[in-house]
């Protein structure tokens, strides 16, 4: 056996192991030791002398004090006087030309030699590419809408208010691709920030050159930037390629897949060390290291993603070993997806999300086993390509270095490249199902909020329930509580007219006058939808003609328990509240649903297994959306509801609620910049969606007798707010656009104070159908979308409601049974849920209908929940309470 030493470049090293990627002074002087990360002028200039032993390390140090002194610099010399700091300075402006470069050269000198280097230190942990750029290219929309709608976001501008008053800035997009903008935005600030700390990571190890900085700032993907990352984090778990790293193979193997001089494996034999004992171990260390650089190579990588997207890549589902013994329910549930075979590949037929939501549910039971299968002629292309690749490296052309360089590949594939692209399949699967199920959950959300109200009824509301009876709450039409009562219903009883919950349900439909009655969806629904059908058919009410509806309860519960809920009700107990708020729901369901956390109402798809930061802050803007496109009056707006519209918070609500308390109703919008804590920003944010009906503004005393009111303590630099009323308050004209209301306003020789009123509108009307926006908008040089906006919002009536032009509640007097239904009836109902393969539909049979999509004759797009629509049954099994139905 041959001396290790250091002339041997084969010998393993003895000294602490040290990374690939910082090279030393002994290390193979080849850009393979980098791989794609470090060329060779890198290299060159990252080399160190290290002392070579203990005594030259002693040597370099100072032995003793003095020695220490002597070393240190001197003390720099102070002016002790005002004479020698005149002597310091120049003392004349020739002087002072003579100290400063005479000629372009000499000031070049000044300068850094090497402007590469100054260059990416100027510009190290910095993105190379513009969010904006990203987001023209990911959603097509012009460049200048997308850099108008990144630095509007970045004045902590709202989706409402952005829509509403600045949509032709960002090129007239609907308020959905806004929000897909915004998620994306974040997500991209996000990979922003990581490459910063990234960046700022590898300069403190010292690993960090202008060619990797470079391929760091052009990533716009976290998890590729996760992958570039990889090979210089500190993980305690040592991979096979760490621990043969340990043993000093790194620079025997990188010599041999360079193959730039000849290695022996006798020379790496050392029978007291564990791993380099047998020729067979070396060699399997070796080919570790090997194996770890080609499978961590950016190129080989992207080679195989390249060839994945060509390839009919499938997902394959089998029963997982552990399926039987979990719950037989759960088990039924998932057994048509076992050895099943669903696309992945393809972009023209991908795999829905609701199919890989509902397989990634069964994995996470342990019921399915998920697998990702590629197709045979990638492994042996991709082997192929790196084969080519490595082999050119070969000056030598030894058999030895052929072999090792072929195990080397294969395990790179098999060991690092597939199941990292694997995991990248499914991680880009599991976020796009996300995203979808997020997009039809909020789709739904939108829908149910913007469901038209009930004004000036008085509701029963009804939470049923067998063993604790059923709880009742007669709600007024202002939302005050009537009457509060627990019936027991006796659902058994051949005689259900003379029971007891009958009569009591009588007293209150009566005594209050409660012609409606809504009815919770939960446990013991339809038996007392059975129960209240008979006592209308009976006449039970009479004279009263009674109607009664199903109401989506999901949340109630847990309003019930919360503590506004008992704040509100301190003297109730929860399960009545559950009914008040059902009633409350029928109502005014924006205002109530507000209430409870959206991801607590059950009208989405899989949203449980969701994220719940995600789902809840794409659910918090469409609230806000909601609750500022409908408009609230902000003198009798509740504290909850305000807190949604935009720009404002619960703290800022709160103060808002307070000095209505204090100083009486707003009379005008500009009061609200009187509030504390209240700016400009917040009021550009908020003033659009904040209201004063007429009604507001006939209370309030007459403008002539106003005057304007002091600042407050917390509105400091404020000036004096002036009382005097402004009948366009009453819009959602913002007050910006105020003057140019005003103007328009006189082009047709209408009167200010008409505003909303019927004379108004037909003056404005007559105007519009002999000018149009776009003339108007030329006239007065303002552009047409702010011009259509202002006109739009004068058109409207009083106490305009945008929701009253979508579907009512569906009411009944009542029932019917499965049994009653036939298939090829043709019945009425409404959709309770929209998901990504149909729609849910109430038929009043107890039990939704499903509307497949491909049932919907191409209206898919056009279906929301609430929606009223006609179908026509397919398909009825009993034994599973299923119904299918079809479009009409």
């Amino acid at each position: 056996m041959k001396r290790h030493n250091d002339e041997n470049p084969t010998a393993p090293s003895t000294k602490k192991y040290k990374s690939r990627w910082d090279v030393g002074p002994n290390d193979v002087e080849n850009e393979v030791l980098c791989l794609g990360v470090y060329p060779k002028s890198d290299i060159e200039t990252r080399k160190k002398i290290q002392p070579n032993s203990d005594i030259e390390r002693k040597r370099i140090q100072p032995k003793t004090d003095i020695e220490r002194k002597i070393t240190q610099p001197a003390a720099k010399i102070q002016p002790n006087s005002d004479v020698e700091r005149k002597r310091i300075q120049p003392k004349s402006d020739i002087e002072r030309k003579i100290t400063e470069p005479k000629t372009d050269i000499e000031k070049k000198k000044i300068q850094p030699k090497n402007d590469a280097q100054q260059k990416y230190k100027d510009h190290s942990g910095q993105a190379s590419w513009e969010i904006h750029e990203v987001l023209a290219d990911s959603y097509g929309v012009p460049l200048s809408a997308c850099k108008k709608f990144t630095s509007l976001i970045k004045e902590d501008c709202t989706l409402p208010f952005i829509a509403r008053y600045r949509k032709e800035m960002v090129g007239n997009l609907d308020i959905e691709v806004l929000r897909k903008m915004k998620s994306s935005l974040e997500d991209l600030q996000k990979v922003q920030g990581k490459i910063a700390s990234v960046v700022k990571t590898l300069e403190k190890q010292q690993v960090l050159t202008p060619s990797l900085n470079e391929t760091i700032c052009n990533i716009k993907d976290i998890d590729e930037l996760e992958f570039c990352y990889a090979p210089f984090k500190d993980t305690k778990k040592k991979t096979l390629a760490a621990k043969a790293l340990e043993l000093g193979l790194e620079a025997p193997a990188l010599a041999l897949l360079e193959g730039v001089k000849h290695v022996s494996i006798e020379t790496l034999l050392n029978v007291d060390v564990e791993g380099l004992d047998s020729m067979k171990s070396v060699e399997l260390g070796i080919q570790h290291v090997i194996a770890d650089v080609i499978g961590k190579n950016k190129e080989n990588v992207d080679k195989l993603s390249q060839l994945i997207t060509r390839a009919d890549v499938r997902l394959c589902i089998t029963k997982s070993r552990s399926a039987d013994k979990q719950n037989p329910s759960d088990l039924s549930k998932f057994e048509s997806y076992i050895d099943k075979t669903f696309s992945v590949g393809s972009p023209d037929n991908p795999i829905k999300p609701h199919l890989f939501l509902a397989i990634s549910r069964g994995e996470d039971l342990k019921i399915l086993s998920l697998k990702i299968v590629f197709p045979e002629h990638v492994e042996s292309d991709w082997i192929k390509f790196c084969e080519n690749k490595y082999s050119k490296q070969d000056s030598k052309r030894s058999d030895f270095r052929k072999i090792i360089i072929t195990k080397s590949i294969k395990d790179a594939y098999t060991r690092i490249v597939e199941p990292l692209i694997k995991r990248r399949i499914k991680a880009r699967l599991t976020e796009k199902s996300h995203h979808a199920s997020v997009d039809v959950f909020a789709k739904n959300l939108k829908s149910l909020l913007l469901s038209p109200p009930l004004p000036n009824t008085t509701v029963l509301g009804l939470d049923p329930g067998f063993k604790h009876g059923c709880k009742c709450a007669a709600v007024s039409p202002n939302g005050v509580v009537l009457h509060t009562e627990t019936i027991y219903i006796r659902f058994g009883d051949r005689d259900l007219v003379r029971q007891p919950a009958a009569t009591s349900l009588k007293n209150m439909v009566q005594k209050y006058g409660c012609s409606t009655v809504a009815i919770g969806n939960g446990t013991a629904c339809r038996e007392t939808e059975d129960f209240l059908s008979l006592l209308i058919e009976k006449g039970v009410f009479k004279p009263i003609d009674v109607r009664f509806t199903i109401i989506n309860e999901c949340g109630a519960s847990i309003y019930s328990c919360s503590p506004e809920a008992k704040e509100e009700f301190p003297q109730l107990e929860p399960n009545v509240i559950s009914a008040i708020s059902i009633a409350r729901r029928l109502q005014d369901p924006l205002t109530e649903y507000v209430r409870i956390s959206p991801r607590h109402i059950g009208i989405g798809m899989y949203q449980h297994d969701i994220s719940i930061k995600q789902l809840e802050a794409a659910l918090d803007d469409i609230v806000s959306e909601c609750v500022s496109f409908v408009g609230v009056d902000i003198n009798s707006c509740p504290p909850h509801v305000l807190s949604k519209v935009a720009g404002l918070s619960c703290n800022k609500a709160k103060k808002i609620i307070d000095y209505r308390t204090k100083h009486g109703q707003f009379t005008n919008r500009q009061q609200i910049l009187d509030v504390p804590t209240l700016g400009p920003v917040t009021f550009q944010q908020c003033a659009g969606f904040l209201t004063i009906p007429e009604t507001s503004l006939a209370s309030s005393c007459d403008s002539s007798d106003q005057k304007p009111t002091k600042p407050s303590k917390g509105s400091r630099g404020k000036k004096a707010v002036c009382l005097s009323t402004n009948p366009l308050d009453r819009t959602c004209i913002h007050p910006e656009s105020y003057d140019l209301a005003k103007t328009i306003i006189d082009l047709f020789g209408g009167n200010l104070e008409e505003i909303g009123h019927e004379s108004f509108i037909r003056k404005l009307q007559v105007f519009l159908a002999t000018k149009s926006s776009g003339q108007i908008a030329l006239q007065l040089e303002e552009t047409e979308g702010k011009i259509e906006q202002i006109l739009q919002s004068l058109s409207q009536p009083l106490r305009y409601d945008l929701r009253t032009k979508f579907d009512k509640p569906l009411f009944k007097r009542s029932v019917t049974s499965l049994a009653d239904i036939k298939v090829g009836q043709e019945l009425r109902g409404r959709i309770n849920n929209v998901t990504d393969f149909g729609a849910f539909v109430d038929i009043g049979v107890g039990k939704d209908a499903l509307l497949h999509s491909s049932r919907m004759k191409g209206k898919k797009e056009s279906l929301s929940v609430t929606n009223q629509i006609y179908v026509k049954v397919l398909s009825i099994d009993v034994s599973q309470q299923r119904i299918s139905l079809e479009l009409i």
